[in-house]
């Protein structure tokens, strides 16, 4: 199913909030063992189906199935979506899941590969072995590579960067490339973040900067390689411009906990430290950017740029907008590395896979956001 993501409706499914791991930076702090009913899901996707039926700026609808792990009661996520396909609805959708990918073997695996065309399920991989173990509860081994890389080949793995795996980041880049995954990446929210770490955050992205200098055919990473045209035009909008809400939380996205009470997403369930998210959907309106707007960032060239999470501003700060600070000098970190790469590559486009799809303009715009990062960034320049 290919449409405009923005135009398609996101139903988040909590199965349930059980979990067979411990991951260190895991934001939901309860672990209920209670599960979805198959007759309460059936409702759900019924009265969504419903309402997708009247919101014509809907194309489709994505139904994504969460945790806790799903692998724990994935015979309920078979049972539902059998259910699902055996019905009629008058609107395109898809089927994905999140995992952990313990759990996913035998008859689980088995239903996977024969509906690999209607369900998609993407895998939390942290990097090599040793990273992904100090991460995710010695959980490496458990999970069968050669499975989700041959299932999925087009779906991308989900990289979490901790205080403790930032220091073999280019390392895990490598490796994870090396198994033949795309993915993408992120540092962790909810966190603590010494400052000694900047500094081992712009070394680690200087390897990987080289890495993919010196091996044109793969593929960048999103920390290198996002949003650097995004800047190129915002230097071009109007001084008093918003940018876009950074997610669909609360807007095209939904999210159904295990007691069948609904969220912005995922992130403002009870489950969190987010305690009263009924009365946050009730204060908010999810669908006014300028509410999401950080006054001091407002001057920022990277204000477009830098990924950001309202639920976890709210658990951080009491509020949906400001954003947490430790991260910032990790975004511009980020920004320099992408300037760099990306300002590298538009100087010979075809070489390199990244710039060789890009369109004259699009090449246009990276070369006008590299120059505004590396103008405006300049102290952090000068780190490199």
């Amino acid at each position: 199913m290919k449409d405009d993501t923005s135009k398609r409706r996101i139903v988040q499914i909590t199965i349930t909030e059980n979990c067979n791991l411990n991951c260190i930076y895991c934001y939901e702090k309860q672990k209920d063992l209670h599960c979805l009913p198959f007759d309460e899901l059936k409702k759900i996707i019924s009265n969504e189906f419903a309402k997708a039926d009247q919101m014509t700026e809907y194309q489709s609808v994505e139904f994504d199935f969460h945790g806790g792990e799903v692998g724990l009661f994935f015979d309920r996520i078979i049972e539902i979506c059998e259910w699902m396909w055996s019905q009629k609805w008058n609107k395109p959708y898809i089927c994905f899941a999140t995992t952990n990918g313990t759990l996913i073997h035998g008859e689980s695996q088995t239903w996977l590969w024969k509906n690999r065309h209607r369900f998609k399920i993407g895998l939390s991989l942290d990097g090599t072995p040793q990273m992904h173990n100090m991460n995710r509860s010695n959980s490496f081994d458990s999970i069968d590579l050669k499975f989700f890389r041959e299932c999925f080949p087009d779906q991308h793995c989900k990289m979490t960067i901790s205080p403790l795996s930032i220091h073999y980041l280019a390392d895990g880049i490598k490796y994870i490339h090396s198994q033949g995954f795309d993915f993408s990446a992120n540092i962790a929210y909810g966190m603590t973040w010494d400052e000694k770490l900047y500094s081992v955050y712009r070394e680690q992205l200087k390897l990987v900067v080289d890495f993919y200098l010196e091996n044109p055919e793969i593929e960048p990473i999103n920390l290198v390689s996002r949003g650097i045209g995004q800047i190129g035009l915002r230097a071009m909008r109007p001084e008093n411009s918003i940018p876009k809400k950074w997610c669909g939380s609360g807007s095209n996205m939904i999210c159904y906990a295990p007691d069948g009470n609904t969220y912005p997403c995922q992130a403002f369930m009870p489950s969190t430290d987010v305690k009263d998210g009924t009365c946050v959907i009730q204060k908010i309106d999810f669908h006014d950017d300028a509410a999401f707007r950080d006054p001091q960032c407002k001057n920022c060239v990277l204000e477009g740029f830098c990924p950001n999470c309202c639920a976890h501003n709210y658990m951080a700060n009491g509020n949906i907008w400001e954003r947490p600070k430790d991260l910032c000098k990790f975004r511009k970190i980020e920004a320099v590395a992408a300037a760099l790469l990306l300002g590298k590559m538009v100087l010979t486009p075809e070489k390199y896979i990244f710039t060789r799809k890009k369109s004259q303009s699009e090449l246009l715009m990276i070369a006008k956001g590299a120059l505004t990062v590396q103008n405006e960034l300049a102290d952090e320049i000068e780190n490199y």
